[in-house]
């Protein structure tokens, strides 16, 4: 399946990006990948296609051990860019911390649709892909 999704990974460990974008490709999920090792970088390049809805992202994948800027200040900063964004990207909270600890410090995002523990496998995608699809993933 092909689409004309984009995804944004966001993740310090470019090891991990790797990984996730190798498998995002192999699924054909999308047609474009971009990936970021900060959440201030992610947020800028958020920022400066604010209106032009072919570069931003559907969907991004978070990281929430990151240096600098982690996860939850990331989605804070996200919330705060608000309608300037010409696509509202949904959010999978991929990171190696036990998420049943630290999710609840992220449900308070609506954009937040799924909490996974690294790495991405292909059954968990598999399950994103059937509950979002891309239709659900796309601004109105």
């Amino acid at each position: 399946m092909h689409t004309d999704l984009v995804i944004m990974l966001v993740d310090n460990d470019e090891t991990d990006n790797l990984i996730t974008s190798k498998l995002i490709e192999h699924s054909k999920l999308c047609h474009q990948i971009v990936q970021f090792t900060s959440g201030r970088m992610a947020l800028q390049f958020l920022e400066t296609n604010a209106g032009n809805p072919d570069k931003l992202p559907d969907l991004i994948f978070l990281d929430l051990n990151m240096p600098v800027m982690n996860g939850s200040a990331f989605l804070q900063e996200l919330e705060a860019l608000g309608n300037r964004l010409t696509k509202n990207p949904k959010v999978v909270v991929l990171s190696s911390a036990d998420l049943s600890q630290n999710s609840s410090n992220y449900i308070d995002s609506k954009r937040v649709i799924k909490f996974l523990t690294k790495p991405l496998n292909p059954m968990a995608l598999s399950e994103i892909l059937k509950k979002n699809t891309v239709d659900s993933l796309k601004v109105a």
